[in-house]
């Protein structure tokens, strides 16, 4: 898979995808919705900003 960048394409609603924070340098995992990517971790916080994700892509597929 590959990081696909923010300003190319915007993943589907209710997506849960991998999102890159490029301040932090971290990465999450996000729910897409209406453009915005929101936290699913139980607390709602995890470090990373919105404004500053810029790559994101599919999660893979799990285990079998």
């Amino acid at each position: 898979m590959m990081w696909i960048e923010v300003t190319d394409r915007l993943p589907f609603d209710n997506e849960h995808v991998l999102v890159y924070d490029n301040i932090s340098e971290r990465i999450g995992v996000r729910e897409h919705l209406g453009g915005t990517f929101y936290s699913i971790d139980s607390d709602g916080e995890d470090g990373m900003a919105q404004d500053n994700i810029e790559h994101w892509m599919p999660l893979p597929e799990p285990p079998k």
